[in-house]
């Protein structure tokens, strides 16, 4: 029996997300599926299976044990860690994952490791996002270290943009596109060899398809969202967060609901109890008539704090029972529209959602 509360992941949606995001970029260049943080709320391993059953080249996580994870799952495809931590090289090296090399004093700890394994690294330039990357003065000194160092192969070289879903940063973008690629070009120079590269995320897909170079990397675009309301109409959200009815009951006028009497009813109401709250992801911003919730087919407001385990909605004037399904979010009612309610982004809600709740993948 499937569960009442689950957040049910579409594969159909997931592929066509996949085909659209393929189809926008150079058709030379691979996918990398990013699946860090469980697969942006759903399931690494499954979500993972699914992308290179569609054809995804590789997958990218964000911390080295997600990337064990995936091997030990039998995933074979190349897996590159953005930030892997010195305590986990062991592993990360004996599990055959690449590496970004994201700061000259990782590179140094990664030329010191007592191995003869070789190790495929990423190296990640910072052109401005000033979060992780070798900055361009310290680029010959990371080549130096590398030519040094017979076990480190490197096999790309990558870059993040700040704001490629911001048309207002359209020249910061061009200006760290054309940073990227004078660093490659002098790194190719010096090693007397041309390498791949990746620069755009999903938003950079769709707005610089021209950059695509050698490979692109998506994450929340396959996911359904483009970061801007028209090409978001193009993707459909993979993921529907039901719940059900756990009780009603009858509140006359001058009664609050929840905590803090912040809700107090100006007429007799109905109020139903939904076993969702914020340790589930629910968040507390979408309490006291800013978030809202589709049954039959209709929205409605939630009722007062949003509690750890549930939350109250108004279902005044409906003809509903306990047990009844209630959608939290899905293709009617957007990660994007909850996030516009609770003062927030998608990305936030999508990876927020709390592992009590099933994931039902179909």
């Amino acid at each position: 029996m499937i569960a009442k509360t689950r957040l049910q992941v579409s594969r159909t949606a997931l592929e066509h997300n996949f085909r659209f995001l393929k189809t926008a970029a150079s058709p030379k260049a691979k996918l990398m599926a990013v699946v860090k943080a469980n697969g942006y709320g759903t399931d690494l391993v499954q979500l993972s299976q699914w992308l290179v059953e569609m054809g995804a080249d590789a997958l990218c996580v964000a911390y080295t044990p997600e990337g064990v994870t995936l091997r030990r799952a039998g995933i074979t495809v190349p897996v590159l860690v953005l930030h892997p931590q010195v305590e986990d090289l062991e592993n990360a090296i004996a599990e055959g994952l690449s590496l970004s090399i994201y700061s000259i004093s990782f590179l140094e700890t990664l030329v010191m490791m007592g191995t003869e394994q070789k190790i495929d690294v990423h190296l990640n330039l910072n052109t401005g996002l000033n979060r992780l990357g070798i900055k361009p003065y310290e680029v010959e000194k990371a080549i130096q270290l590398i030519k040094a160092c017979p076990k480190i192969e490197l096999s790309h070289v990558m870059t993040h943009l700040i704001g490629s879903e911001d048309p207002a940063l359209k020249k910061v973008t061009e200006n760290q596109l054309n940073t990227f690629e004078q660093s490659v070009a002098f790194i190719e120079q010096t090693l007397g060899k041309p390498l791949k590269k990746h620069a755009l995320n999903s938003s950079g897909v769709l707005n610089y398809p021209e950059a695509s170079f050698d490979m692109i990397r998506c994450g929340i675009g396959l996911h359904g969202f483009a970061n801007d309301s028209v090409l978001d109409q193009q993707l459909k959200p993979i993921s529907t967060l039901f719940s059900q009815i756990s009780a009603l009951r009858t509140i006359a006028k001058g009664e609050s609901v929840s905590y803090n009497r912040q809700f107090i009813a100006d007429a007799p109401m109905t109020i139903a109890t939904i076993p969702v709250g914020h340790a589930d992801g629910f968040t507390r911003d979408l309490g006291n008539g800013r978030g809202q919730v589709l049954i039959q087919g209709q929205l409605v407001p939630v009722v007062g704090m949003v509690c750890m385990d549930l939350f109250m909605i108004d279902v005044t004037g409906l003809e509903v029972a306990v047990g009844d399904e209630v959608i939290l979010m899905g293709q009617e009612l957007t990660a994007n529209k909850l996030a516009e309610q609770s003062g927030t982004i998608p990305y936030e809600l999508l990876t927020g959602i709390g592992p009590r709740i099933p994931r039902v993948f179909i």
